[in-house]
């Protein structure tokens, strides 16, 4: 009679592992769902909180957004040419020195602190500034911008959060 030894077979280790396997991708696509959520939530709370301010500044100054900032593109230097904001230097590159002289305009003239956005959204961006409003003459009523461009910036394909902020100006 053969003796019996204790322990696992190959199978039983092998189901045991598939077992795990599956529970871990099961996890893993769990987590990059929840993590896009939290990412989209925080976004939109970032750009509500940076329109507040925007609508704000432009009441108690009476004036329009780029009168404000000083600019008529304040994200200019962010865009084309391959260039992506992430990986500039932020305390030389004018796209974020830019960014940070409107932020600061924008909550001063709003006599809110908006430093909690210097570093941009959660892909490491500057938050997209178009300060179109009174910029052309042709068209003096064209919206002012402001936006999440998401992972890609130069690729607003996807997961961009934009909001198209109401005129300053009571005759547009």
């Amino acid at each position: 009679m053969p003796k019996q030894t204790k322990g696992f077979t190959i199978v039983e280790l092998l189901i045991v592992i598939v077992v795990l396997a599956i529970l871990t991708a099961i996890a893993v696509v769990s987590y990059n769902g929840v993590m896009a959520r939290l990412r989209a939530a925080q976004s939109q709370n970032d750009i509500a909180t940076l329109s507040r301010a925007i609508i704000a500044a432009r009441a108690r100054q009476d004036v329009t957004l780029s009168q404000i900032t000083g600019r008529t593109y304040t994200v200019g230097p962010c865009i084309g040419n391959g260039v992506v904001p992430s990986q500039l230097d932020k305390a030389t590159h004018p796209c974020w020195t830019q960014y940070r002289q409107a932020l600061d305009a924008i909550g001063a003239a709003a006599g809110v602190n908006l430093k909690g956005l210097y570093n941009g959204t959660q892909y490491g961006h500057p938050f997209y500034i178009d300060e179109n409003e009174g910029e052309d003459d042709d068209d003096p009523c064209r919206t002012d911008v402001i936006a999440d461009r998401g992972k890609n910036f130069a690729q607003t394909q996807g997961d961009e959060v934009t909001f198209l902020l109401p005129w300053a100006t009571t005759n547009c």
